[in-house]
């Protein structure tokens, strides 16, 4: 029986990263292959504890280094024990068959401007820009980059022009019966879980990097928008959301910015809502923005990552520039789409993401990898 081994900081729901292993792991084992994991908990890392300023972002600092340097090696050496297994690496790790690359940090720091700025001054950015130079260019870690996106795909070859890994573009999964095009009682109940006007146009946006993920921009766009837009806002930290409170209240639109913070389910969110709006900085592929097609709802996002393979301009949603012009411009265009027709159209761009399809991308894959020798492992004789 085929086991397929996935090696991420965190699996699970609701983590990121983790939600994507977590969901392929549940395709896999659909598919009658045996999963195990190798994650954080199986090393000996331990946070710190004291509670103050900045904490939160030094354990962040100090997991990621842990886990590159300690918990490569004891990934290594679990691998090595189980030599006929597959594996599949999400974050950090320089081990694992097949490395999914969920996000290039220089393309990030590029997407914002001063990126060598931003860099230098962050030495988790050093270090994770290190590793990473490493493990593309120089590196045997790993056998295949899986890429969220054709064009991750070619900024990766951009970035890396000296590695000679194989790459494949396998995008993020769904689950497509979960996350489905709402009823009328369903979309009627979301509204009035929030609080919503029943006749208002909604625009959602989910996330909890506001500042990355564009919400200063939708914020900003309503005063230029007919007064039936509302936004609704899940996510974001505590002081994340008093910002955009009171940005709301100085533009005078606080009426119609509901912020609803981080949501177990993101489904009341989408099906309250008639678009999602992403105009972000930078994405390799949004998971909310999948969720989002497969419920049935159009999106408008900024040309970046997956955005550009999901969306097609004008039937499901547009393309835009990170501008606030460009968002109202969006918004109206949207407004003035048929309904159903874009419904249709949008659960018609997530299909194909299915988790299941996905898996069974990962699993042709690896038997690919598995048919052939390593670069350094001699070919078998023949005779």
């Amino acid at each position: 029986m085929t086991t397929i081994r996935q090696l991420a900081p965190r699996i699970g729901e609701g983590t990121g990263v983790g939600a994507v292993a977590a969901g392929l792991a549940a395709a896999f084992q659909r598919a009658g292959v045996t999963v195990t994991e190798f994650t954080l908990a199986d090393t000996s890392f331990r946070p710190l504890r004291a509670q103050r300023a900045g904490t939160r972002h030094l354990n962040h600092a100090l997991e990621v280094i842990y886990f590159s340097t300690v918990g490569s090696y004891r990934a290594r050496r679990v691998l090595s024990r189980h030599p006929q297994s597959w594996s599949i690496c999400h974050n950090d790790l320089l081990a694992g068959d097949i490395y999914v690359n969920h996000g290039l940090l220089r393309l990030a720091m590029q997407s914002r401007g001063h990126a060598t700025l931003r860099l230098l001054r962050n030495p988790l950015h050093v270090f994770t820009q290190t590793r990473d130079w490493w493990r593309f260019s120089y590196s045997r870690a790993h056998r295949a980059v899986v890429h969220l996106s054709s064009a991750e795909q070619t900024s990766f070859h951009r970035l890396y022009p000296r590695s000679r890994l194989r790459t494949a573009v396998i995008g993020n999964g769904v689950d497509t019966s979960f996350y489905r095009i709402p009823t009328a009682e369903e979309r009627t109940r979301a509204r009035e879980a929030f609080d919503l006007p029943p006749h208002a146009f909604v625009v959602g946006f989910a996330g909890h990097e506001f500042g990355r993920k564009g919400l200063r921009l939708l914020i900003e766009a309503l005063p230029s928008l007919p007064p039936e837009v509302h936004l609704l806002v899940a996510g974001g930290r505590p002081e994340d959301i008093d910002d955009a409170r009171r940005l709301s209240r100085s533009l005078g639109s606080a009426d119609r910015v509901t912020l609803v913070g981080a949501q177990p389910d993101s489904r009341p969110t989408l099906w309250a809502s008639d678009v999602l709006a992403l105009p972000s900085s930078y994405e390799s592929f949004s998971l909310i923005l999948l969720e989002a097609l497969s419920c049935g709802i159009p999106a408008i996002h900024t040309r970046v990552g997956a955005a550009m393979d999901l969306i097609e301009p004008g039937v499901n949603g547009f393309l835009i520039d990170r501008t606030v012009s460009d968002v109202v411009a969006a918004i109206n265009a949207v407004r003035r789409l048929d309904p159903d027709a874009a419904s249709r159209a949008a659960r018609a761009a997530a299909t194909p993401h299915d988790w299941d399809i996905v898996a069974d991308r990962y699993l042709a894959l690896l038997a690919e990898l598995h048919a052939e020798p390593r670069a350094d492992e001699p070919a078998a004789a023949t005779g």
